[in-house]
């Protein structure tokens, strides 16, 4: 987006020359990068530029990766997690020789672009897997197959898992958001926390449930948990059973057909939200469950093929 120099002089947008390293200090803590061009931000991104030649800017940008996750865990914040400038300024970069520094940037730029090519391929695998299930099952809002429906929240329950969480070492899995890759729906990472810390306004969830955003639907964050947790309220949690197949579930509802509705139902400008209504009234197609189990075996096929390539690169 681009905006005029009277725009600029009349907002609280800032101004950053390129080879400035762009750092969230607010919703998405953490997240880094470096600019090629001139640009503008808001407050809720800090630049920042070296003022000294003992260190160089992709190094200082690799350290702010590494230590993403003790900044999150240091965020604060009720709606939204956030850290402050004095917290930015106050951490410590480990000194070392810029000839030091130049080692580790090579060693990892080969790093990420070995994670970029394997990226490559892992989503060409997940277009195989969106062809099959338009294959098998067609468009889910054309439900040309003349399979039999039920209203979404029939079929599948809202936030219904009230079973037990397990914890490890006296702590849970908590999901938020920002942990869940747009699209693919892979967890990023997880962060566990004890329960006290978790407050009240969460959904609980197991491994037959499928996770889905309410907020920005556009995004197309859909997960499939392996294990028990506590998510964010910003999730609905759709319980699975005898007559759906999570599998199926999750793909469905990452299908740009659906998206693309669900996205026209949306309330709010800034943060939009699915219309809850819309949602639990959709009517789901629901093939036999042997024709879902069967699509089901190919997705955990080609997750097993994800994982030979990954180990293939990595070798």
């Amino acid at each position: 987006e681009y905006i005029s120099e009277d725009g600029l002089n009349n907002s609280s947008a800032k101004y950053f020359d390129e080879n400035t390293i762009l750092y969230t200090i607010f919703a998405t803590v953490g997240e880094t990068s470096i600019l090629n061009f001139k640009s503008t931000t808001n407050q809720a991104i800090a630049g920042i530029k070296l003022n000294t030649d003992n260190y160089i800017t992709e190094y200082l940008y690799y350290y702010l990766k590494s230590i993403k996750n003790i900044v999150k865990f240091d965020s604060k914040g009720v709606a939204q997690n956030n850290i402050n400038l004095s917290y930015l300024k106050n951490l410590n970069i480990p000194v070392v020789t810029k000839e030091k520094q130049t080692d580790i940037i090579n060693n990892l730029n080969k790093i990420e672009e070995m994670i970029e090519k394997n990226n490559s391929t892992l989503l060409n695998l997940d277009d195989i897997v969106k062809s099959q299930f338009i294959e098998m099952f067609g468009d889910p809002l054309v439900n040309d197959k003349n399979f039999k429906t039920k209203s979404l929240s029939v079929a599948c329950p809202f936030n219904k898992y009230k079973g037990t969480v397990d914890s490890i070492a006296g702590k849970y899995w908590i999901l938020n958001l920002d942990m869940i890759e747009s699209n693919t729906g892979k967890i990023i990472e997880k962060v566990y926390q004890p329960l006290n810390e978790i407050g009240n306004s969460t959904i609980s969830f197991d491994k037959e449930c499928v996770l889905y955003s309410k907020l920005r639907p556009y995004l197309n964050k859909v997960a499939i948990p392996d294990t028990t947790g506590y998510a964010t309220s910003e999730l609905i949690s759709m319980k699975t059973g005898n007559e759906i197949n999570k599998y199926y579930l999750a793909y469905l509802l990452r299908n740009e057909s659906f998206v693309t509705y669900i996205n026209s139902k949306t309330a709010g400008a800034k943060m939009p939200r699915a219309s809850m209504d819309h949602l639990r009234d959709f009517p789901l197609m629901i093939p036999e469950i042997a024709m879902q189990n069967k699509f089901a075996s190919f997705v955990e096929l080609i997750d097993k093929s994800k994982l030979n390539k990954v180990v293939s690169h990595l070798m």
